[in-house]
């Protein structure tokens, strides 16, 4: 049992320590590692940040524009080391600012995506972690991992960086260019019934449609409706109904529709055009 295996390594670590010497303690960490290994280097369970670029005297650098960095927390290399149950907690604080924290579980390892956002260059990040191996049994800081007794967090300087890209809308197309808003409306009508507007995103973001009535030549804005989404593909549905606002009447009408993501960076424009017949 692994449990079993780890209490005999603590056994073994009052013996280890009258001849291991004083200065191992810290001897195995570096800017982006912490070993977590019993004394005498057994049961080497880690924690490990990636993401962010190392300077000079090891000092950790992330760019002010830059989104996130990982964390991830693994069991060691030890033959059936990997099976045991792992959780990670991560609370990253900056400048300034509140602070945020993440977690997760896993078996043999746990990878997290520590967010960072508003601190701006000049500032710095300190993200404080805490991990628990071997189901439960290792704990890292702990009294029995010499380079890490106590909180060991990593702090990343903040850097000047490019402005993270604006959201991109792709691929605006809708399912009819034509159609009515119920059954009741133009019974002899073969038009269907509403739309489906769908698009790209190249990234999470708040979407907004509005809409414009085309009238003799000019466009007069008739409200507009927003909604969340992912990257990728989106559609969305449409039977002239607006929140707030009275249906659509008749007539000839474009759909103008644009992105905005969590750093308010808004995208271009894309529009189309659709009749509702009464």
């Amino acid at each position: 049992m692994k449990g079993d295996r780890a209490r005999l390594w603590a056994g073994l670590a009052a013996f280890v320590v009258a001849w291991l010497p004083t200065h191992a303690a810290g001897a195995a960490n570096s800017p982006t590692f912490r070993d977590c290994a019993f004394i005498g280097g057994l049961d080497p369970d880690f924690v490990r940040l990636s993401g962010a670029t190392i300077g000079p005297g090891g000092m950790l650098t992330v760019t002010s524009s830059q989104p996130a960095v990982t964390l991830e927390a693994s069991e060691s290399s030890d033959a059936g080391d990997n099976l045991g149950q792992d959780s990670f907690t991560v609370t990253v604080t900056g400048t300034g600012g509140g602070s945020k924290t993440v977690s997760g579980t896993g078996v043999g390892h746990v990878t997290l995506t520590v967010p960072l956002a508003g601190v701006t260059a000049g500032g710095n990040y300190s993200l404080n972690w805490s991990a628990i191996f071997d189901n439960g049994f290792h704990h890292c800081p702990g009294s029995m991992d010499p380079q890490n007794p106590s909180a060991n967090p990593f702090v990343l300087g903040v850097v000047a960086g490019p402005p993270p890209p604006a959201p991109v809308v792709t691929s605006l197309r809708e399912s009819h260019r034509k159609w009515r808003e119920s059954a009741k409306s133009a019974p002899s009508s073969h038009a269907p019934i509403g739309t489906k507007f769908s698009f790209g995103l190249s990234e999470p973001a708040r979407v907004r449609l509005a809409f414009r009535a085309l009238v003799h030549g000019h466009s007069v804005g008739r409200g507009a409706l927003s909604v969340a989404g992912p990257a990728g593909r989106k559609s969305v549905r449409f039977d002239g109904k607006i929140p707030g606002r009275r249906r659509l009447a008749p007539g000839r009408y474009m759909v103008m529709i644009t992105a905005t993501d969590a750093t308010g960076q808004r995208s271009a424009a894309k529009s189309i055009a659709f009749r509702i017949v009464g």
